[in-house]
C-alpha cells in the first residue's frame, strides 16, 4: 500500500523541475548503470516528480525507477494505463540487452544524451541557487 501523498513534506522547488523517464530502459537509452547515476543524481539535486509508464523501456523504466527510490516518502511518480506491449514488442524483450549492446557501441544517441546534458546543467545550476 502506497502511502498517501502529503505535498508538505516536499521541498519547495520539488516540483519545478521533473524527470521524464521514457528513455530509460529502452534500446537507444542509457545502459542499467547510467539509468542508476542518473537516478540517483536526479534526487541529490533534488528533483521529485518522475514521469515514467509501464511501457516505457518494456517495464524497465519503472522497475529502474523503484530501485532507485525506494522507501521514500518525497517523490511523486506520473505513470500512464491503458497501454500494453504488443506481442511483437513482448518478443523482443529477451534480445534487449544485446541490441542496447550494439547501439552503445555504434555510438548512436551520444549526440541526444549530450544535448539534454547541455539542456538540463543550467536549470539544475539555477534551481540550487
Amino acid at each position: 500500500m502506497h502511502a498517501p501523498f502529503r505535498p508538505n513534506l516536499l521541498p519547495p522547488h520539488a516540483l519545478q523541475i521533473g524527470l521524464g523517464c521514457s528513455r530509460i530502459g529502452s534500446v537507444n537509452g542509457p545502459s542499467k548503470e547510467e539509468a542508476r547515476l542518473l537516478l540517483e543524481r536526479a534526487l541529490v539535486e533534488g528533483i521529485r516528480f518522475f514521469d515514467t509508464s509501464n511501457i516505457y523501456g518494456q517495464g524497465d523504466s519503472e522497475r529502474l525507477l523503484a530501485e532507485a527510490i525506494g522507501s521514500r516518502d518525497d517523490c511523486i511518480i506520473c505513470s500512464k494505463a491503458g497501454k500494453y506491449l504488443d506481442w511483437k514488442k513482448r518478443l523482443l524483450v529477451p534480445v534487449k540487452g544485446m541490441l542496447q549492446g550494439v547501439v552503445q557501441r555504434s555510438g548512436c544517441g551520444d549526440s541526444a544524451r549530450q544535448a539534454h546534458a547541455n539542456l538540463l546543467a543550467p536549470k539544475l545550476s539555477a534551481q540550487k541557487s
